[in-house]
């Protein structure tokens, strides 16, 4: 959105959703009751946040999470769950964006394996939640040393 503007910016979050989405969706509509059913919800958020075409260096994971939980359609209480806790954590400020991930996939992974009774996607759900998290505090570490850098720097 901020490099792009509104029509790059919605055609890269529909293709991100997608990204999870589909394999998610395809799997569950010929094997809706596998066990490899959280190995194929963890893969599309791996691969984004450390993909093999970038050095292994990927993205967030967010949205592809998102991708991910709605393909488990028509089971839709993980969606909501997260959307419940980044909205929650989004009105209370917490700060940085990289902290709001943590807490809220934190909460959303405990939530999740309390209340969802599939263990296949109590898994997959504890398997993201553990991406992304990891994620967001290598990120939150490296730009605690980028700051310390520029601190010795100036």
């Amino acid at each position: 959105f901020m490099v792009g503007g509104a029509v790059s910016g919605i055609l890269t979050l529909v293709c991100e959703l997608m990204k999870g989405f589909l394999p998610v969706y395809m799997f569950r509509s010929g094997f809706p009751d596998s066990a490899l059913l959280s190995v194929v919800m963890i893969a599309p958020v791996l691969g984004h946040a450390y993909s093999v075409f970038h050095g292994f260096q990927g993205g967030k994971a967010i949205a592809v999470s998102f991708g991910v939980l709605l393909g488990l359609f028509p089971e839709m209480s993980a969606v909501w769950t997260l959307v419940f806790y980044y909205l929650l954590f989004s009105a209370l400020r917490i700060s940085p964006h990289s902290k709001r991930s943590i807490v809220t996939f934190l909460c959303f992974a405990v939530t999740v394996a309390l209340r969802v009774p599939d263990k296949n996607i109590v898994t997959g759900c504890i398997g993201i939640s553990v991406i992304v998290i990891l994620k967001h505090i290598k990120m939150k570490h490296m730009r605690e040393e980028n700051r310390q850098e520029c601190l010795k720097e100036g």
